[in-house]
């Protein structure tokens, strides 16, 4: 299905709604707190978190001890599902595993609006979730990796609302859908096993049929301000 092109003001409807009705704010120390500072507990993990899942790659298209390729999301048309799949795509991750930030990064960009109308806002958005490449690096001597725990997603309350305000100023099969879950992280300190855990909050921003064939990533409310 060609994908519908969105007219300025239906992107300055998101925008809007992205910047007031969910406050977007800059979250620099995004992926420093916990392990770079140490435990909160002194309970070690009782086991470590899985690594980002990796697809096997074709026979011949890597060198030997080279990481696996990050696989792409599954495709969908179903937002909730969809949102589960992005938010785990956007929390789990391994500084030991081989991959780059940028790799974890560019799974997600792949996700953007084709017609390239929010592109560079996602990039923003997901910048502010991600752990810079700086802190990356830190966080690699403490051998972090992360994964969502308790997962559970829903359309917000408040959605139908807003849906019925902007009319017809919103691309078709646009949905928020608000993620709850904990932040699971594990790593060393000290010598000694770290883990701990946060819970978290955030609003996805999609768009599905008939917009487009499947479900697609517009947008993300700041971290811990959602809709409901």
């Amino acid at each position: 299905m060609t994908a519908e092109q969105p007219s300025p003001r239906r992107r300055r409807i998101l925008i809007t709604l992205i910047a007031a009705g969910v406050v977007t704010t800059t979250l620099a120390a995004i992926g420093v707190y916990g392990l770079i500072v140490g435990p909160r507990t002194s309970a070690p993990s009782p086991t470590a978190p899985p690594s980002a899942t990796s697809a096997p790659s074709p026979t011949g298209s890597r060198t030997p001890g080279e990481p696996e390729t990050l696989p792409g999301l599954p495709r969908t048309s179903d937002p909730v599902r969809y949102a589960r799949l992005v938010a785990d795509a956007l929390f789990t991750w391994d500084t030991l595993a081989g991959h780059s930030r940028d790799e974890y990064l560019g799974v997600l960009l792949a996700e953007a609006d084709p017609t390239g109308y929010e592109a560079s806002g996602l990039a923003a958005d997901l910048r502010r979730y991600l752990p810079t490449a700086e802190v990356w690096q830190q966080l690699r001597e403490y051998g972090t990796a992360q994964h969502l725990a308790d997962v559970t997603a829903a359309v917000p309350e408040s959605w139908p609302g807003i849906l019925a305000d902007a009319g017809d100023d919103l691309l078709p099969g646009t949905i928020a859908v608000t993620v709850d879950a904990t932040r699971v992280r594990d790593g060393v300190w000290l010598d000694q096993p770290a883990h701990s855990e946060h819970p978290v909050a955030f609003t996805l921003f999609i768009a599905c049929e008939p917009a487009f064939d499947r479900c697609r990533l517009l947008r993300l409310s700041a971290l811990d301000n959602p809709l409901r």
